[in-house]
């Protein structure tokens, strides 16, 4: 009797951890299809240079206004953040840079500053205007810099931050399965100017994108591609230029950023985008 009373116990406790097992495997299985959902979706999204969800860069386009501080014509490109804008469908105004000094930059919800802007008195005016700058990130909005052409001025950015004139030919991607930079698909930034320099006096809330490298390996004490929070405010730089007319594969940078500082959806590292 006892005998059979411990065989039906050994039958119940068996059936009970294949039912556990089972369960488990259903669990494991579901969230690897959602997983697998997710990076799919955003491989289909990142083909389109706009890993954020289009959907949510559609809304942000019809609500936000985007401001573009500009002299000249970033390296001649054919398409520059205008045209990346127009094609999004965002409403953006361009100013020269002596408006610095006193445009309403809370009208805006992004304020971009392009690259290329050499021998214009564009970086000076900015230097002038930095103070300004940092009220207008700390108050809530996104200041977006594309820092290729600002090396030899040292100008601060909100918070301190300064770049530091180094010309790399390599920046690897620390932060691959970030949504600006999932268009590149991991593969790192190879171009006789990867970047123009790195920056200095990070906060430590900054999320660092990409870096240097040396010797082949990824140097984080020269990080070039950053974004960090101000207040209630954004900032991302990039020491980068978002063009492919060095054959960089770096264009569809240009629309992904836009996407996501407008969306505002901010990446936290560890968590699927």
């Amino acid at each position: 009797m006892a005998g059979r009373k411990v065989k039906k116990m050994a039958v119940v406790g068996a059936v009970a951890l294949l039912a556990m097992m089972i369960v488990a495997v259903i669990v494991i299985g579901f969230f690897a299809a959602v997983s697998w959902a997710r990076l799919q979706a955003n491989a289909a999204r990142a083909k389109t240079g706009v890993p954020t969800d289009p959907q949510a860069v559609a809304q942000a386009a019809g609500k936000s206004k985007i401001l573009v501080f500009r002299n000249i014509r970033s390296f001649k490109r054919e398409q520059d953040f205008e045209e990346a804008l127009t094609n999004l469908q965002f409403k953006f105004d361009v100013k020269p840079s002596v408006e610095m000094a006193n445009t309403d930059l809370a009208l805006y919800d992004v304020v971009i500053i392009p690259g290329g802007q050499w021998d214009t008195g564009f970086y000076g005016d900015y230097d002038r205007s930095a103070a300004r700058f940092d009220s207008y990130v700390s108050n809530g909005g996104t200041l977006l810099l594309e820092l290729n052409g600002a090396e030899y001025k040292a100008i601060q950015l909100p918070d301190g931050v300064r770049m530091v004139r180094h010309y790399a030919r390599a920046n690897q991607l620390l932060l691959p399965e970030h949504p600006i930079l999932l268009p590149l698909g991991g593969r790192p930034i190879r171009a006789y100017y990867a970047s123009h320099g790195y920056l200095a006096n990070l906060p430590k809330n900054a999320v660092i994108l990409a870096s240097e490298t040396t010797w082949g390996k990824p140097d984080p004490d020269r990080p070039t591609f950053v974004e960090y929070s101000l207040g209630s405010g954004r900032v991302i730089a990039a020491c980068q230029c978002f063009h492919d007319q060095d054959g960089s594969g770096r264009g569809p940078l240009m629309r992904s950023v836009i996407g996501y500082a407008a969306v505002k959806q901010w990446f936290t590292p560890g968590n699927k985008p």
